[in-house]
């Protein structure tokens, strides 16, 4: 998977991106995207907003989603290729990883979360809700207060 912020490629060179904003399939370590889905909103995967990506496997076909709408799942797929991913990586295990570029650009790329199931859902994975950060803070300073007052002297 590949989500691109920078066009490689200029007028006198050929270029490999169509655009600054797009997400791609690159397989057999060829970075010359199988399929490109250009972002199609206002905003720009570097705008410095939160986003979201859903990418779901049947078993036949890839499907890319990406939202920076408080991470509501798009019903349509931004990008979808039909491919043998056993076939590619000649198995059925892989190991998952990220990496990130930018040349000599600066990009700020941050994993915020992550989860995989490894059976298809249809409506991808359900997001699990944080614990509200004033819950925290309540729960700790009750914590530091029902300290302080067992370690009360005459007590």
């Amino acid at each position: 998977m590949e989500f691109d912020t920078f066009k490689n490629g200029s007028a006198t060179i050929a270029p490999r991106d169509p655009n600054s904003n797009h997400i791609g399939i690159n397989t057999n370590g060829i970075m010359t995207s199988l399929p490109l889905g250009t972002v199609n909103i206002a905003n720009a995967f570097d705008d410095g907003s939160i986003w979201t990506v859903w990418v779901d496997y049947n078993g036949s076909v890839l499907e890319v989603r990406a939202s920076n709408n408080n991470a509501i799942r798009p019903t349509v797929a931004t990008l979808a290729y039909t491919l043998n991913i056993p076939g590619s990586i000649g198995g059925s295990t892989a190991f998952v990883g990220f990496t990130a570029a930018t040349g000599s650009a600066y990009g700020n790329h941050e994993i915020l979360g992550f989860a995989f199931s490894d059976t298809f859902l249809a409506n991808g994975i359900a997001t699990v809700p944080e614990p509200s950060t004033y819950a925290l803070l309540v729960l700790g300073l009750g914590v530091v207060v029902l300290s302080m007052w067992r370690r009360r002297p005459g007590r």
